[in-house]
């Protein structure tokens, strides 16, 4: 997981500096929401085992009477709605503090960065 988000890490500045001239503030949020529910099916198909899953849940911080929910075969509901279902667990800040950036924070530091350098243009008549 450490090499996966090193290089999401590398992907994020690389786009963001590349569209950075746009107006892309709402894509990038809507970006991380996607790459957050990602990367907890990720997390989530990496503890394959009911045990792990539950020692792990417990670990974040969830609750021992939602672990019924979440401890549920994936045929029956799907990786994508238990990813959802679990947002507490795996917060922004959990994710902020194993080293991934995110598109919002980036953009908005090369936003700020941008504004600082341009000037303002002349009037052509």
């Amino acid at each position: 997981m450490e090499a996966r988000i090193a290089k999401l890490n590398q992907t994020i500045q690389g786009w963001v500096n590349y569209y950075k001239l746009a107006d892309m503030g709402k894509y990038c949020q809507k970006t991380d929401e996607w790459l957050r529910r990602r990367l907890r099916m990720c997390f989530w198909k990496q503890w394959k085992k009911i045990g792990t899953r539950q020692d792990n849940l417990v670990r974040l911080g969830t609750s021992c009477s939602k672990l019924g929910n979440l401890l549920t075969p994936e045929k029956a509901t799907g990786i994508l709605p238990i990813a959802i279902s679990w947002l507490g667990s795996l917060t922004n800040d959990h994710f902020r503090m194993i080293g991934l950036s995110s598109f919002s924070e980036v953009y908005s530091k090369s936003f700020s960065l941008r504004t600082a350098v341009c000037r303002t243009a002349r009037t052509v008549v």
